[in-house]
């Protein structure tokens, strides 16, 4: 999971901590559930989505296409995509792990995030709780 440093005035860097102390979370955690509310109030999810690093797109046969850098490529139906997105949201709850033989992907929660791992590969991708929330929804969406 890579990060990056925003520089912003040393009076806003206090507004926002304060707010996420407000809140019972962090200032990571306060900035992206910004970023989601926004794109949501927008309905910018499928243009903006989660960045270059991942791609989801409903194809026209009706399956799902998947990419995320380190993980790959897979096309699913789109009971595959909902599981998945079920998947990540019972990782984010801490109800376990899952193994989808059916999507390629085992899904657990470590630590804090969600790690992604394509068993095919054993190639792996860690995300941020609040990201990882957001792929789900987007799965979902195109489910």
């Amino acid at each position: 999971m890579s990060t990056e440093l925003i520089r912003i005035p040393g009076e806003r860097a206090d507004q926002l901590r304060r707010l996420a102390e407000h809140k019972g979370g962090s200032v990571a955690d306060l900035i992206g559930q910004l970023i989601a509310a926004e794109v949501k109030r927008l309905g910018l999810g499928p243009q903006i989505g989660l960045g270059s690093t991942v791609d989801i797109a409903e194809l026209e046969n009706g399956q799902v296409h998947f990419s995320a850098a380190d993980l790959g490529t897979f096309i699913w139906s789109k009971e595959a995509t909902a599981a998945v997105a079920g998947a990540i949201d019972n990782a984010l709850g801490r109800k376990g792990g899952a193994l989808d033989l059916d999507a390629g992907l085992e899904i657990a929660r470590v630590g804090t995030s969600i790690k992604i791992r394509n068993i095919e590969t054993d190639e792996a991708r860690s995300f941020a709780p609040s990201i990882a929330k957001e792929l789900a929804a987007l799965l979902r969406a195109a489910s």
